[in-house]
C-alpha cells in the first residue's frame, strides 16, 4: 500500500545513500524497519511510564519514614 509521506530533502538523501550501501532500490525498507522499532519503543515507553506510576503509593507510611531516615543519615555523613 502507498502512502505519501513529506521527509525533508537532506534526510531523504541520506535515506537514498544507506538504501544503495545495503542494495535497496528505494527507502521504503529502511522507512517500515525504522516506524517498526519507533512503535515498538513506543510500547515500551508507555509500558514503563505505566509500571513507575503503579509503584506510586506502594511503600507504607512506616517504611516510607524509614527510607527518609536513612537518607536523611546518608546526606549527613557526606558533609
Amino acid at each position: 500500500m502507498g502512502t505519501i509521506i513529506e521527509i525533508p530533502d537532506a534526510i531523504r538523501v541520506r535515506l537514498l545513500e544507506l538504501a544503495a550501501k545495503r542494495g535497496d532500490e528505494g527507502i521504503s525498507r529502511i522507512v517500515e524497519e525504522a516506524l517498526v522499532r519507533y512503535l515498538e519503543w513506543e510500547a515500551s515507553r508507555i509500558d514503563t511510564a505505566e509500571a513507575s506510576l503503579a509503584t506510586l503509593g506502594s511503600l507504607s507510611e512506616a517504611d516510607a519514614e524509614a527510607m527518609r531516615d536513612d537518607i536523611r543519615d546518608l546526606r549527613a555523613m557526606w558533609r
